[in-house]
């Protein structure tokens, strides 16, 4: 027979022969062999009769299967089927005996280590408990799997895709609350699935592989339609049809031969995806050849069959047919599956059966698509009328083969429903209506009034929230003698009693309460409110969703007992469901409206706080605009924009402690800028010390740096510490660095490290805190570069670069500072001549003069500059000309580097700048006395002034 089947012809005849073999008596050692015997025979009928799709001819064999293994004592061929039973059952809808026999199938496998088998019965188990929302219970089970796999060593390539496989619909079973949030978990879990397949693929079951892709093409095309207005929307259809089409390739490449519900769900998704009329009428071809949902739930395909009537009832409504005998007919279907996969559960898990049955992807579109569909098929249906039997609808219309049998389901107006089908009918139209409500208190008479209707009750009360936030909405059926009159409701000034004491209860337990007779019902010897009302019949039951206790609804009645029964119950938690469902969106909506009323509010608010920020902004702009700038800072002169720069940057650097190395030509007050910094700073109380490395020969550079010790070379009498320790607080200013040798180098860069310096001639070393500023005339990356000079001592020193720029390069600040040198050395001089001090200036240069300053290169920078100042202070009576200039600023040519050579505005613009800033120094900033200065009004120096900072 296994011959036969690896060939791919029938084997039946052979197995029948050796099930007849293993008929007859059998003596006692010889009985558990031949029941080991059946039972791999029927295992095997059992295999064959799954893969054809014939889900009740396997159940059947499996169970004859393992009783006979029971019989043998062979425990694991007996949880191998069991785990195929488990299976059969879910696809046959029977949640219950799917649970059971998985989880004690599974039990077996990691009692008995079975590595190989483990990942497809957990995979088997794992699809039932999503359905219920054990997720939680899932996960445990999957990492239990993924430890004994990992403990038994290296993990084969399937079990590693089939434990994802697993991973993935766990996280597909939890949508996250938010529908910006399940958009993106759909496109990831989209990713993840066609992924796994790809595994499935490379581990050489196609049919598995197949799976995920179908599971991909939902994910994407779910995402794809909730983001319609969206420009991701058409990728994410593209990328749904080409996870579709890989399953497809796969089917075909198996020859047609696959597995039923394989080729069903390519059947199925083309159906969902299909833009067109036509491409539906191409796929209602490929539905044809395969069963029908009548045949598929014949053949214990139960869930296929939900699945299946699922698409069609949504391609129907997209194409227009809503409420029509077409619809109807799948929706009469849709019901009667509700009702057998709910009669099937147990009652914990029905709730969240119904919630995963009616959603997809996470979203409740085919619990949207049935409600409407029977809202559609109430309108047109007159309540008093009789209802005219339908035409009815083609096989091809709708995925029928032939005309619906007695108890199968039948168009709107039939007759032919069951009762359970009407019941549900009726709870999905009151959820309808209560899905319409968005504000929270009118949901919650609505609810209130349905559930009376539900259960005939004479009071019912329904409360959400806890604490100050608890609502509680109350109705009360007046009555007149035996007859009942209106309802009366219970706002303000109304008296409607009711036990508050059964609510709380159902509030704490989360569990239902029913009492038929609750005056003498034990459990409420304790309440008075049940004696002081006389209640006779009570039913109260917990409102919850996704877990959470939101409330609980309660119905009583006070002449009657018995009122409400099991039966009752039944109804009322099914309602609870919706009611929940509701209340959940509603709240959620006020949440929203909240938070868009807060977003609003605080919108103001912020636009209020922005706009005053603003006007704060403009007026610190012209504060600063109207601030002169300044023009000496800590001994520099300078208003060029260089100059800005640089002292905008020492600004900043004296509240740090980072190493700064100042870069510039010799006499651009290198020492200055590092004695600014400090002065600026946090360590202005300290000590300043100031070396020119390039001064000192290299033999005693390393003496007077970090000091020596008496004895340590020859003229050394005594100890002396060094700059180091001398500015050991402060700041030590390195000028020159670049002039060091290698060996000096290694030594700096040991203090800077480490923080510590050892006099020459001494082994101890000396911490010092100090801040190091280096400069240096030559380009140091370069150096570097050429081997030169250590590339850690630079990265170490040169955590800021300060330029300073040549004088050549702020020309303009020329006058401002041969004015400040004169004032300086001037008042030295009138103080050796024991002359008074009378503000002015001691010599005047002329323009002549100024231009010849200007024009001249000045390689010496503004030392050169200051000893020509001091030149003629020594030599000049009461002005400059040009004739006493140096004879090298005599003999330059004028505006050799002047860019605006012979363009007179610039020229002018640049003299009135120079004259208004010498008026506004003299006058201390006055205005008003400057423009006098100037001859100018005040309103024209101020337009002056204006002009020049707008060209800035």
């Amino acid at each position: 027979a296994l011959a036969r089947i690896y060939v791919g012809a029938d084997a039946s005849p052979w197995l029948r022969r050796a099930l007849d073999e293993c008929v007859g008596e059998h003596g006692p050692s010889t009985t558990p062999l031949v029941a080991g015997v059946r039972a791999r025979v029927l295992q095997l009928e059992g295999n064959l009769a799954h893969l054809a799709g014939e889900g009740v001819e396997a159940r059947g064999r499996y169970r004859a299967a393992a009783e006979d293994f029971a019989r043998a004592g062979e425990g694991l061929g007996r949880i191998l089927v069991e785990g195929s039973l488990s299976s059969l059952a879910f696809e046959a809808g029977d949640l219950g005996e799917a649970l059971s026999l998985g989880r004690r199938s599974l039990r077996g496998f990691l009692a008995r280590a079975q590595v190989q088998t483990l990942p497809a019965a957990l995979f088997n188990l794992v699809r039932a408990l999503a359905a219920v929302g054990a997720v939680d219970e899932g996960r445990r089970l999957w990492r239990a799997s993924m430890e004994l796999c990992a403990a038994a060593g290296e993990v084969s390539a399937l079990n590693q895709a089939r434990l994802e496989r697993v991973a993935i619909d766990l996280d597909a079973a939890r949508p996250p609350p938010t529908a910006q949030a399940r958009q993106g978990w759909r496109v990831e879990l989209g990713a993840r699935y066609a992924r796994c397949a790809a595994s499935l693929e490379a581990a050489g079951v196609a049919g598995e592989a197949a799976d995920a892709h179908l599971r991909a093409t939902c994910m994407l095309r779910a995402a794809g339609r909730s983001a319609a207005s969206s420009e991701h929307a058409g990728a994410h259809l593209d990328g749904a049809r080409r996870a579709l089409d890989a399953a497809r390739r796969l089917t075909e490449d198996a020859g047609g031969a696959g597995e039923l519900a394989v080729r069903v769900g390519v059947a199925v998704e083309s159906l969902a995806l299909a833009p067109s009329i036509a491409a539906l009428v191409e796929t209602r071809r490929e539905l044809a050849e395969l069963p029908s949902p009548t045949a598929l739930v014949d053949a214990g395909q139960a869930q296929l069959a939900w699945i299946y009537d699922r698409a069609l009832l949504g391609a129907l409504h997209r194409f227009g047919h809503v409420g029509d005998a077409l619809s109807g007919s799948v929706a009469g279907r849709l019901l009667n599956h509700l009702e057998s996969f709910m009669n099937h559960a147990s009652k914990l898990d029905r709730r969240s059966l119904r919630q995963s049955l009616l959603s997809e992807a996470g979203e409740a579109q085919p619990l949207r698509e049935l409600v409407r569909e029977l809202e559609a098929a109430e309108a047109s249906t007159p309540a008093a009328a009789e209802p005219e039997a339908p035409s009815e609808p083609s096989a091809e219309a709708t995925g029928e083969g032939e005309v619906a049998p007695s108890g199968a389901a039948t168009p709107r107006g039939s007759t032919a429903r069951r009762p359970g089908a009407d019941r549900l009918s009726h709870l999905l139209r009151v959820f309808r209506r209560l899905s319409r409500e968005d504000q929270l208190e009118r949901l919650l008479e609505q609810i209130v009034e349905a559930m009376m209707e539900l259960t005939d009750a004479e009071r019912g009360v329904v409360c959400v929230g806890r604490g100050p936030a608890r609502m509680e909405v109350a109705r009360e059926m007046a009555w007149e003698g035996p007859q009942k009159g209106e309802q009366a409701s219970a706002g303000e000034g109304s008296s409607v009693g009711f036990s508050r004491s059964v609510i709380e209860q159902v509030l704490a337990s989360g569990e239902p309460v029913l009492s038929v007779d609750a005056a003498s019902d034990d459990r409420f010897d304790g309440s008075r409110s049940i004696s002081h009302l006389n209640l006779r019949s009570v039913l109260a039951v917990p409102l919850i969703f996704r877990g959470e206790r939101l409330g609980a609804a309660y119905v009583d009645h006070r002449l009657r007992r018995g009122n409400f029964d099991a039966e009752d119950l039944a109804h009322m938690e099914d309602f609870a469901d919706l009611a929940a469902l509701a209340v959940a969106q509603a709240r959620a909506l006020a949440e929203v409206r909240e938070q868009a009323a807060t977003l609003e509010r605080q919108r103001s608010e912020l636009t209020e706080l922005l706009a005053s920020r603003e006007a704060e902004v403009v007026n610190l702009r012209e504060v600063v605009r109207s601030a002169p700038e300044r023009r000496e800072y800590r001994g520099m002169v300078g208003s060029s924009k260089a100059m800005q720069r640089v002292f905008r940057l020492i600004d900043r650097l004296a509240s740090s402690e980072v190493p700064v190395v100042i870069y510039g030509e010799s006499g651009t007050g290198k020492e200055l800028v590092a004695r600014a910094i400090h002065d600026a700073g946090i360590r202005a109380g300290e000590a300043f010390i100031a070396e020119n490395c390039g001064a000192i020969p290299e033999t005693l550079l390393e003496s007077v740096l970090f000091g020596h010790a008496r004895g340590a070379f020859t003229g050394a009498q005594g100890t002396r510490p060094g700059l180091f320790e001398a500015a050991n607080g402060g700041t030590i200013f390195l000028d020159e660095i670049g002039e060091t040798s290698a060996a000096m180098q290694t030594k700096l860069l040991r203090v800077l490290q480490e923080g510590e310096v050892r006099r020459l001639g001494e082994n101890r070393s000396r911490k010092v805190d100090v801040r190091v500023i280096a400069a240096s005339n030559r380009d140091l990356e370069a150096m570097v570069a050429a081997g030169t000079f250590r590339q850690d001592l630079y990265y170490r020193i040169n955590v800021v670069k300060l330029e300073l720029p040549a004088l050549r390069e702020r020309r303009e600040d020329i006058p401002a500072l041969i004015e400040h040198f004169l004032v300086r050395h001037g008042e030295r001089v009138r103080a050796r001549r024991g002359e008074a001090a009378d503000g002015e200036l001691p010599l005047q240069v002329t323009a002549s003069a100024l231009r010849k300053l200007s024009a001249y290169p000045w390689p010496g920078n503004v030392r050169e500059l200051e000893n020509e100042v001091q030149r003629w202070l020594a030599l000049c009576e009461d002005k400059v000309v040009v004739e006493d200039l140096s004879a090298a600023i005599e003999g330059s040519a004028v505006g050799v580097d002047d860019p605006d050579d012979l363009e007179l505005r610039p020229r002018i613009e640049r003299l009135e700048r120079e004259l208004i800033d010498r008026a506004m120094k003299r006058t201390n900033n006055n205005q008003t006395q400057a423009a006098k200065l100037l001859g100018l009004s005040r309103y024209g120096l101020q337009k002056k002034l204006k002009r020049f900072e707008e060209s800035e």
